[in-house]
């Protein structure tokens, strides 16, 4: 439903369902809070998307593929190909090369 509300431009109901997820009980995960930031992004709010992806860090969830696509497409398309860079080179030597070096170690 977050993702639903989220494409339709309807961003305060994603986060309300959000809060009333933590209300009763539900802590959000990785696909909640991708869901969330992905739609910030899609509508060039990336202060409200960055805020969830430091709200996930502090619940120890870590980003995946999908959470810096979804920044890395919004960079692009605000024209800061410098921070897209930059978002794909702290992807590829968290999720890539680190994972490769473990495995070459071995």
């Amino acid at each position: 439903m977050i993702d639903g509300h989220g494409k339709c431009g309807e961003l305060e109901e994603a986060t309300t369902l959000l809060e009333e997820m933590k209300i009763n009980g539900y802590m959000p995960d990785l696909i909640t809070y991708n869901a969330l930031i992905n739609c910030f992004c899609k509508f060039g709010m990336l202060h409200r998307a960055f805020g969830y992806l430091n709200e996930m860090g502090s619940s120890s969830l870590n980003p995946n593929i999908v959470t810096y696509s979804s920044f890395i497409d919004a960079f692009r398309r605000e024209g800061m190909m410098q921070k897209a860079i930059f978002f794909w080179v702290k992807f590829y030597k968290r999720e890539v090369a680190g994972p490769l070096s473990t495995i070459q170690e071995q």
